[in-house]
């Protein structure tokens, strides 16, 4: 039977009367009624509180009880607790109450990657007399936890045995749950369009019945189709803020860890950084929650950013000792490449052999037009380029090139940038846009960190080169700067704000290397840039310089492993 979002409210409220009645048999017993589905609606603290008011020798009598008290140790990182608590209360379970039992210590084993978990759910499905609606629950768990050990044929065969049995189950929360499972291990068996239809029918039930959990974990895998199959990163933020709030709602610090990790890391690929320092201030308030493998997934955001600022070593440092030990080929030939990447920019010339070696090992495992194979290659194809390797980065981005038809605009942009970064180190000068255009598209297409990785990459320093990384409207804009105008008078006449003005003269200054813009107007003209005896009689409106560079490019943001 399905179960409303409103029996869900009255039955906490009954949960909470009963706590602040004292009494201990009715408060396990109203646990045992509505404790589970007050944790699944987010309600923790309730059964946190009721517990507490329970002596140990009525919760000894009650295995629903035990197992929520279980289910609490676990959230609090207790888990040699939590196991001692589950295996109590399934040694006097029975029915109803041990399948529930059973389901929530196999959900809490799963999500802490226990691979024992298989023994335990394969024999209770297997039990005698257990119930179709029972056994398809079990079954969409046990093909989470395949996944985990890397069994995705079984993953598939017991995904789908789970599917055949929706019809004997009644409860709304509970199809959510399975269409949710059923969509993480489509996602993982390359399956993009059941996928993303699972999710949403995951969506649709969950929301029905105020699961904020399931809601959560369904946008989740939403999230990783729009970056990793649909290079849609608006749609991916979307699913993102959307999966914070069930996350919020849900009380579960660790899914709100997972969207603001993922937020972050297209925030830091886009270039955006007020968006950065506010998630930087929420990444610190939860920071208790980091496990190793979280904070892991962090690093390719980071090296980024320090690429941005030209630590190249830093950030090779950052993700070479993870590279070999990645979730997959994919993954694992993503990491070499970008590894590969910024050795080469740091002038680590035998470090970033190494890691193209190993990248190209793990690309002949993985499907050549998958989508992290082709944001390795283009990796590769910058360490090949700043190597000075230019036979294999022609090589490199011809395929590359080929592959743009199908990959869409970001990563047909992407594929320019390097293209124009090639020509730009091999001193070729036909190349059809400029540099600073490449990167005022890349920012267009949200990719203004790969810009700025770019950017701090050592580029010719005579100040005729230098000069030639400014934008037409940056050229403009210091031209108006050296005529005396004001921030003010500037974006009335370009129509634009004053603050990004600002913005726009600190990026000439950077480009230009200079600490201010007396120093940028110094240089523009002393650089020929601006000529000086013409300035004054002509206005800022002087004519561009000839001979822009090409540009440079990087890859795409990478993808964090989806919840469970």
């Amino acid at each position: 039977m399905a179960w409303p979002a409103g029996d869900a409210v009255s039955g906490l409220n009954a949960l909470l009367r009963e706590t602040a009645a004292g009494d201990p048999g009715l408060i396990a017993s109203s646990l045992e009624l509505h404790g589970f589905r007050a944790c699944d609606s987010g309600q923790v603290d309730a059964v946190r509180a009721a517990l507490a008011s329970i002596p140990n020798n009525v919760l000894a009598t009650n295995p629903s009880a035990l197992a929520l008290k279980a289910m609490v140790a676990s959230l609090d990182g207790r888990f040699d607790l939590a196991d001692v608590w589950f295996e109590t209360a399934l040694r006097d379970a029975q029915g109803g109450a041990r399948n529930e039992i059973v389901f929530r210590y196999g959900l809490d084993l799963v999500r802490r990657s226990r691979s024992d978990v298989i023994a335990l759910l394969t024999a209770e499905i297997g039990r005698p007399g257990l119930d179709e609606a029972s056994s398809t629950r079990l079954s969409a768990l046990l093909a989470t936890a395949y996944v985990g050990v890397h069994r995705v044929d079984d993953a598939r065969r017991a995904a789908r045995a789970a599917l055949r049995g929706m019809h004997s189950v009644r409860d709304d929360s509970v199809r959510a749950r399975i269409y949710h499972q059923s969509a993480f291990v489509a996602l993982n068996d390359g399956d993009m369009t059941s996928a993303g239809d699972l999710a949403r029918l995951a969506l649709e039930h969950a929301e029905r019945t105020e699961l904020h959990d399931v809601s959560a974990r369904a946008l989740s895998v939403l999230h990783n189709l729009s970056v990793g199959v649909h290079d849609d990163p608006e749609a991916a933020r979307g699913y993102l803020l959307r999966m914070s709030e069930c996350a919020r709602k849900a009380a579960n610090p660790t899914l709100a860890l997972y969207a603001i990790m993922n937020l972050y890391e297209l925030d830091v690929d886009a270039g955006n950084l007020p968006g950065i320092e506010q998630l930087d201030g929420e990444l610190a308030q939860l920071r208790i929650f980091l496990t190793p493998m979280a904070s892991e997934s962090l690093l390719p955001a980071q090296a980024l950013r320090a690429a941005w600022e030209g630590r190249f070593e830093h950030a090779y440092s950052l993700l070479s000792p993870s590279a070999e030990k990645q979730f997959d080929e994919d993954r694992r030939a993503v990491r070499w490449a970008e590894v590969a990447a910024y050795a080469a920019a740091a002038g680590m010339r035998t470090e970033s052999a190494r890691a193209i070696a190993k990248c190209r090992a793990a690309l002949r495992k993985t499907q050549a037009q998958d989508r992290s194979a082709l944001r390795a290659q283009a990796f590769l194809a910058i360490a090949e380029i700043l190597l000075a390797h230019d036979g294999r980065a022609r090589t490199a981005i011809a395929g590359l090139r080929a592959a743009t038809r199908r990959a869409g605009p970001r990563f047909f942009a992407l594929v320019e940038a390097i293209r124009a970064l090639q020509a730009r180190w091999s001193g070729r000068s036909d190349e059809p846009f400029s540099l600073p255009d490449a990167l005022e598209r890349l920012e267009r297409v949200e990719l203004g960190g790969i810009a700025r990785f770019i950017e701090a990459l050592s580029l010719p320093t005579s100040p005729q080169a230098r000069a030639s990384l400014l934008s037409d409207l940056e050229k403009s804009i210091i031209r108006r700067v050296a005529a005396g105008e004001t921030s003010k008078e500037i974006a009335a006449e370009l129509d634009r704000s004053s603050q990004t003005i600002d913005v726009h003269v600190r990026t000439i200054c950077r480009k230009l290397g200079c600490s201010g813009r007396r120093r940028a107007v110094g240089f523009a003209i002393s650089s020929g840039l601006i000529d000086d005896r013409r300035q004054s009689a002509r206005g800022p409106e002087a004519h561009p310089l000839p001979g822009h560079y090409p540009v440079a490019g990087s890859a795409l943001s990478g993808t964090i492993s989806y919840a469970r």
